[in-house]
């Protein structure tokens, strides 16, 4: 027994099944908020990762058959946090992050960072895997705001 290392498990603070359509990124902002609660340290970040996390799920998994959902997870580990979210894949099973443009083109565009905001706000600490089942898109945040981090 190594009395200098306390290894902690990771606990599951909550999880929710969501219908694969448009509004599931929104229900599941609302469902993460009600599971970590209202005044949490991260609240904002995480409800910004699941929200871009979920928004990828409903977008680039294989969402045409009848029932296809999308799963939100959260656990804890710890001062971490790891948000999970599961769907169906796709044919293209590996999610990107797709870097800026160095010529700053498509610089205003609407769409297509979330995996960038992912990045930053995990401190490049998320992955995907497949499975029977589909793929899951996982990434952890500490419990101090990406803000209070990054003050001098």
């Amino acid at each position: 027994m190594n009395a200098g290392h306390i290894h902690q498990r990771r606990m599951l603070l909550g999880e929710v099944i969501l219908e694969s359509t448009p509004a599931s990124a929104g229900l599941a902002r609302d469902a993460a908020r009600e599971i970590i609660g209202h005044n949490h340290p991260i609240k904002d970040d995480v409800e910004l990762v699941v929200s871009e996390l979920v928004t990828n799920a409903f977008k680039y998994s294989d969402r045409g058959e009848i029932g296809a959902v999308i799963r939100l997870a959260l656990f804890s580990e710890g001062p971490v946090l790891r948000v999970e979210v599961s769907d169906r894949g796709s044919a293209c099973d590996v999610p990107r992050r797709e870097a800026p443009s160095a010529d700053g083109e498509n610089a205003d565009a609407e769409s297509g960072r979330g995996l960038v905001i992912v990045d930053g706000l995990s401190q490049g600490n998320w992955g995907s895997h497949t499975h029977d089942r589909g793929r899951t898109v996982w990434c952890e945040l500490t419990a101090e705001p990406i803000a209070e981090r990054c003050r001098p």
